[in-house]
Parts: C-alpha cells; sequence; structure tokens
C-alpha cells in the first residue's frame, strides 16, 4: 500500500541514487564560480538549514542593497527534533551575516513597494526603537569589495535559554527602518518562534525582543511574513521525537508512511509596544491542513499566492492566497524530483505574481542524508537546487531540463508537470562539491546564487555564474 500511494518518491529518492556530478551551477563553472561562505577557520557557520535575504530600500522604496542572514548549527548532530538525535541542545546555534562585494551604484528596477507597506513597517518598528527617528542605510562603496561574514550578537538574548533555528524570515528595510527577523527554535522543552530587531546602523547585533509560543506550535519548521507583525508558519509533524517513548517510532512512522498529518497556520501578533496585559498572539488559524511533511513554505512577490514544500510526497503545493483574510484555496502540485526542504520566491521586490519564479531546493537521496545525520564516516549527502517557473512549458516535446548533467526529466517525466509550470536545474552536487542543500536564493542585484546546506560543513556556498572570481 505504501509503494502505491508514494511509489515514484520511494524510486527517486530512496531507491534509486542519481549520478549527479561534484558540482553544477547552471550558465556558470562550478570549480570557478562558485566559493565557500564558511571556512574550517569559523567553524560555528557550520550546518545551515535556512538563510534569509535582508533587503534594504531608499526612502522612494527602491531596493538598494541585500543581505544574506545564516542560521547555523554545528551542533545539529548532537540536536536535531527532526531527524534527531536529542542527546545535547548545548551549546547554542549562531545567526551570520553575509554581504557580498557590490556597487552602490546597482539598484533594482522595480515597482516600489506600496506606501502604505513601508509607513506600516517604520511606525511598528520605531516604537519598538523607543526614537520615533530612523536611520541611515550603510553606503557600499563604489569599489569592489570583500565579502563580509559576521556573527551575530544576540543582544538581550535570556539566559539559560537555548537557540536552535530552523526557518528564518526578515522584513524589508526602508529608509532605513530596522527590521523584525524572526527565527523557529527548536529548543530543549519545545519549539518556539524567536523574535529579533535587526538595525541597518549596527550590523553586528539581533537585538532579542520575545520569544513566541503556542499550543499549536507543535512542530514548527518555516515561515513566511504576511507582515511585520503576522506569517504563516509550517508544522511539519503531528508527532513528534520529543514525545516521551512514542517519539522514537511514531514520527518516523508518519514520515515513511507519507500520512498528511502536518499543516500550516497563519499567526498574526499583537506589535512588542502593545501593553503588558495584551496577549502575544492575537490570532492563529490552521488554513492548511493535511499536508505530507509540510516543510519551507514562501509567498509570492505580490502575495497572491503561497507555496508548501511537501517532502515526503518530493511537490510542491501551491495555494491562492486572500491578501484580507490570509485564506488559502488549493491550486496546484508541481512534482520535482528530491525531497523539497525549504523554497524561496525570486525577486520578490518585483511585487508580479504573474511572472513568479520559486526556488527550491533539496535533497535527491534521503538514505543518504540520514546517514550523514548519524555521523556515519564519510557519508555525504547530495544536493539539488531547481526553479519552477510558470507560463507555456520550456520544452515542446517530452525532454525538459536538457542543459543538466543529470535531467530532472530522468526521474519526473515531462507529462506529469501542470501544463503551465516548467521546471529547471539551478544547481547540483553529488555532495563532494556541496552537501544537504536546504535552502536555495537567487539574488535580483547580482544574480548571485546563495546555497545553503543541512549539514554542510562549511555551511553555504555563493555561486557567481559567468562571473569567476577568487573573492
Amino acid at each position: 500500500m505504501v509503494y502505491y500511494r508514494n511509489g515514484e518518491v520511494i524510486k527517486n529518492t530512496i531507491l534509486h541514487k542519481a549520478s549527479l556530478p561534484k558540482g553544477y551551477v547552471a550558465g556558470g563553472n562550478f570549480d570557478t564560480d562558485c566559493k565557500d561562505i564558511g571556512t574550517i577557520a569559523t567553524p560555528e557557520i557550520a550546518s545551515c538549514e535556512d538563510a534569509a535575504f535582508w533587503d534594504l530600500h531608499d526612502a522612494s522604496g527602491r531596493l538598494k542593497e541585500r543581505r544574506l542572514v545564516l542560521g547555523c548549527d554545528p551542533n545539529r548532530h548532537n540536536w536535531n527534533t527532526v531527524m534527531g538525535p536529542l542527546r545535547d541542545p548545548n551549546p547554542r546555534a549562531t545567526l551570520w551575516l553575509y554581504t557580498e562585494p557590490t556597487d552602490s551604484s546597482v539598484t533594482a528596477d522595480v515597482t516600489s513597494p506600496p506606501a502604505a507597506a513601508k509607513d506600516k513597517a517604520a511606525s511598528i518598528i520605531d516604537k519598538i526603537k523607543g526614537t520615533g527617528k530612523t536611520t541611515t542605510i550603510e553606503e557600499t562603496p563604489k569599489e569592489h569589495r570583500q565579502p563580509d561574514l559576521r556573527k551575530l550578537e544576540l543582544k538581550n538574548y535570556p539566559e539559560g535559554h537555548d537557540f536552535h533555528p530552523l526557518g528564518i524570515e526578515i522584513w524589508p528595510s526602508y529608509d532605513g527602518n530596522s527590521s523584525y527577523l524572526y527565527a523557529v527554535n527548536h529548543a530543549r522543552a519545545r519549539t518556539v518562534i524567536e523574535q529579533f530587531l535587526l538595525d541597518p546602523a549596527d550590523l553586528n547585533i539581533a537585538t532579542y525582543i520575545r520569544t513566541i509560543s503556542h499550543p499549536w506550535f507543535i512542530s514548527p519548521n518555516a515561515l513566511a511574513l504576511t507582515s511585520p507583525n503576522s506569517f504563516y508558519v509550517s508544522n511539519d509533524h503531528l508527532f513528534t521525537r520529543r514525545l516521551p517513548i512514542l517519539g522514537k517510532f511514531v514520527p518516523i512512522t508518519e514520515t515513511i508512511l507519507g500520512l498528511p498529518l502536518s499543516f500550516v497556520a497563519h499567526v498574526a501578533l499583537n506589535p512588542p509596544s502593545s501593553p503588558p496585559s495584551s496577549p502575544t498572539i492575537k490570532e492563529h488559524t490552521i488554513e492548511a491542513p493535511f499536508i505530507p511533511f509540510s516543510n519551507g513554505v514562501s509567498l509570492s512577490p505580490g502575495g497572491g499566492e503561497l507555496a508548501i514544500a511537501s517532502t515526503t510526497t518530493n511537490r510542491v503545493l501551491f495555494y491562492l492566497r486572500d491578501k484580507t483574510t490570509n485564506k488559502l484555496t488549493f491550486k496546484d502540485a508541481v512534482p520535482i524530483p528530491f525531497c523539497p526542504d525549504n523554497i524561496r520566491y525570486y525577486a520578490p521586490e518585483s511585487h508580479n505574481d504573474d511572472t513568479s519564479e520559486l526556488v527550491v531546493s533539496g535533497h535527491p537521496h534521503f538514505p543518504s542524508v540520514a546517514q550523514v545525520a548519524a555521523n556515519k564516516p564519510g557519508a555525504v549527502g547530495q544536493s539539488w537546487v531547481v526553479s519552477i517557473t510558470k507560463g507555456s512549458k520550456a520544452s515542446t516535446d517530452v525532454i525538459y531540463d536538457a542543459q543538466a548533467p543529470f535531467s530532472a526529466n530522468e526521474k519526473v517525466p515531462y507529462s506529469a508537470i501542470p501544463k503551465d509550470y516548467t521546471v529547471e536545474t539551478l544547481f547540483q552536487s553529488n555532495g563532494i562539491g556541496f552537501s544537504t542543500s536546504s535552502t536555495g536564493l537567487r539574488d535580483s542585484l547580482t544574480g548571485n546564487v546563495y546555497i545553503s546546506g543541512l549539514y554542510a560543513p562549511q555551511g553555504a556556498i555563493v555561486c557567481r555564474p559567468g562571473r569567476s572570481t577568487s573573492a
């Protein structure tokens, strides 16, 4: 029965291991265009499950600069509430800020965001800062710089409070305003969501604001912000490894059988400036129930669509979103050739859902990831990142993704993909070049591709397709 329901998934990601290259990046050369972000000199940057852009806009709303924040946990081999084990939650994980060398004259040619969104963000964040003033976005010198990588100090973070981030999301900065950063925290006792403040005037700290908890935060995994104080959050399992006795076998049963027990909820918060008597969570509603292993979530550029990764079905689910009520209506399911992890829409500053592109990262061979998680000597996990675009399919025959060394067509036939979608490979690796890809992002300002790795020893890589550099 399991094979009947999930036969293609079992064949593609468990029984058959694809012959992927050491490394491939679309439009470039892996060996010359892709560089490690972390090094053995900075071991704390290892095992980066998620990464998110921090967009800095000027007073007119034009995107001026884009920074990258990474959530990295080198202790993941001892503390992983999804895959196990649950040995030791010490020490804390870290957040890192990465800035790519760029030219300050480069800006995104996009439509400015609505003034209401900018004003709302400024109003809320100024209140929490208590200044009522803004700061100036740090200008990047015109000459190219070396990449800047710095560990963020978690200022005012509670003593004795664990920190093990999975999904992270950041609200953009407008005209120097600070930004809220949210991080799913798989802490010792239970999983919660931490809220921080990032200030463009001080790139060394993330100021702790509060810890957000709810009875239905059963297994939070990923976030998609709908405002500075609201978001969708996926819960990847109904049964977790934290359960006494049952946690040793029930969650893995839920995973293997692909049971549709997980869900995505929408959460609306009261602002941090609200009276102390106000509850932190104003509203919590389950909007997408009955999903097998809901993992990454991402909101489309125009806000009219939500994408959800279903890891155990090897599919990305697309939902139409009511922007007023946050209600979701199922639209399409697009199969991909691996177990999807995190997902990110490309060029969110465009505010155009019709031309949107979704970047999906994940794990082509699940047994290899399990071996890496178990710390088996010599184990590596393959990496695969694809883009899903809308419109007519790029190919007119039964072959697609023809540029990739190992085509997605080898695992997912052309006929299985809905007619309004195209799937193309952005990155591949057999695990030697880069292991356990969990998040992929494309930068519309620079053309760079960033990939973070769940157990990658260098944490993440940056690829500059067609622009080889030693930086």
